[in-house]
């Protein structure tokens, strides 16, 4: 999990479309990359209470299997969370 992380985490996320004039995913993604897939999906994001989100990634290529989950936990919230 990303436990009490001192900055924001950025997810993009987005699989739908057509296939046509789409840009493939870099061969060697940036070091703060840590997921990349080029399958179909979507996301499923559980706010589970105050301090707890789950997110999981799954594939429709992969008949619903979840290719990638994570859980983010932020107990401190506002200024004092950055310190």
């Amino acid at each position: 999990p990303y436990y009490n992380p001192k900055s924001p985490v950025h997810i993009i996320t987005g699989s739908a479309g057509c296939r046509e004039f789409v840009t493939p995913v870099r061969p060697n993604p940036h070091p703060y990359t840590a997921y990349v897939s080029n399958d179909y999906g979507y996301t499923y994001m559980t706010v589970m209470n105050e301090t707890h989100i789950q997110l999981q990634q799954v594939s429709r290529n992969q008949n619903g299997k979840v290719i990638d989950e994570f859980t983010l936990i932020k107990e401190k919230h506002g200024p004092e969370a950055w310190y």
